[in-house]
């Protein structure tokens, strides 16, 4: 399943799918649409509607809405029986529950992720992939489900132990769960961060954080281990006289619909003709896996990104000095939220007056820096959301994007 991709990192094909993009990476496909302040109104013919801070309140037939600090209160696919709940600890959920049909499901996390959750029907324990993509659901020592995902998310594979498919009995771990990403099961939207992604489409709904691409997953450091390990086993293949390595890798391409790979890597298996596939895999299996490198490189730099949010002379400081409050001593502070509204800056980040802009931004040099944590009630605000800071050191950054915020 070869993907393929344009300059800005937009997915220009994939899965049998091709796309066009305008000059904002918004798609111009037929079905798609966005509003001014760049949501996905029209994503593949089903419509959405946000809130002020652009938050989805309804996808298709499902509705939802949000506590005071970001996190989604509750989700309702049909009337108001259908309404589930959802209490979290930090940003992950730890239970939903129905109270109108007895629904419930409680997640158990430990030092390494998700380990296991208990529902109405009974206690689940699961099994995920290197990058923390599910695998297996077990109860009882019993494989339940099998599950294999692609770089973005894209469900590969979903059957039961006993080869029904699609998986009956889902829940909300899939992609990225060990992590505590929630997947809605209406629709396999992606609630990550606070905002919808499709897996499907490889796209988040709304503008993310800056960069090249704010809406590409290419900002999202964590990517399938299967192209990496592919790779890898095409390099182990050259030398293994059994050829078993080389099978094995096949039937990988060939389920992956990687035909071409699938292709050469089966002559790698014959005598002689096998000796020149292998010559060209070696090489091309160096070359990906240089390149797997240093696009996850890239693409973990570019995660350490920041926020400030100020006034329009703050900015201008900034962006005759290159240093927040212009090197001033005394602290300094940031943050990591993408608050898009000056009311929720100032409401979340304990701020006196409300913000005019969001400068998000790259730290080029290295200053002593305190945090994460909790900002605490100040000036008569809520608090609640994340401060980092450092003292009497200037603090140089490379500016990535300038957002007016909405008042």
């Amino acid at each position: 399943m070869p993907f393929a991709y344009d300059p800005s990192d937009n997915l220009t094909s994939g899965r049998g799918f091709s796309f066009g993009y305008n000059a904002n990476n918004q798609i111009t496909n037929s079905g798609f649409g966005y509003d001014v302040n760049g949501n996905a109104t029209l994503f593949n013919n089903v419509g959405h509607v946000y809130d002020y801070e652009n938050r989805v309140l309804q996808a298709g037939f499902i509705q939802a809405d949000y506590r005071p600090d970001g996190k989604r209160a509750w989700k309702q696919p049909g009337d108001r029986s259908t309404r589930t709940y959802y209490v979290y600890d930090g940003g992950r959920v730890i239970l939903e529950f129905n109270p109108a049909n007895g629904f419930y499901q409680a997640y158990a996390y430990g030092a390494n992720g998700l380990a296991c959750s208990e529902r109405q029907d009974g206690h689940l324990v699961y099994a995920f992939d290197p990058a923390g993509n599910l695998v297996h659901r077990l109860r009882d020592g019993t494989v339940l489900s099998n599950s294999w995902f692609d770089s973005y998310g894209g469900l590969l594979y979903d059957d039961s132990a006993t080869g029904v498919r699609p998986y009956p009995s889902p829940d909300s771990v899939g992609y990225q769960g060990q992590w505590g990403a929630y997947t809605d099961v209406e629709n396999r939207a992606l609630h990550l961060r606070g905002d919808y992604y499709s897996a499907a489409y490889a796209r988040w709904l709304t503008r993310q954080s800056a960069g090249v691409n704010e809406y590409s997953a290419g900002v999202n450091p964590v990517h399938s281990w299967v192209d990496p390990l592919q790779d890898l086993l095409s390099l182990v293949g050259v030398f293994d006289p059994t050829g078993a390595v080389d099978v094995v890798n096949a039937v990988g391409y060939a389920l992956r619909g990687k035909w071409g790979s699938a292709a050469v890597t089966a002559l790698g298996i014959i005598p002689y003709v096998g000796d020149v596939a292998k010559a060209g895999k070696a090489g091309h299996a160096v070359a990906a896996l240089a390149k797997q490198g240093a696009r996850q490189a890239a693409r973990n730099a570019a995660e350490q990104t920041f926020s400030r949010f100020m006034s329009k002379a703050g900015l201008q400081v900034v962006q005759e000095t290159g240093l927040l409050r212009g090197g001033r001593l005394g602290e300094t502070y940031f943050t990591v939220n993408r608050y898009r509204t000056g009311r929720s800056a100032m409401r979340y980040l304990s701020l006196p007056n409300p913000p005019k802009v969001r400068l998000d931004f790259k730290v080029l040099n290295q200053p002593r820096t305190y945090g994460p944590r909790v900002v605490e009630p100040k000036y008569g605000q809520l608090g609640g959301g994340t401060e980092l800071w450092t003292v009497d050191e200037p603090v140089r950054v490379r500016i990535l994007h300038i957002v007016e915020l909405v008042p």
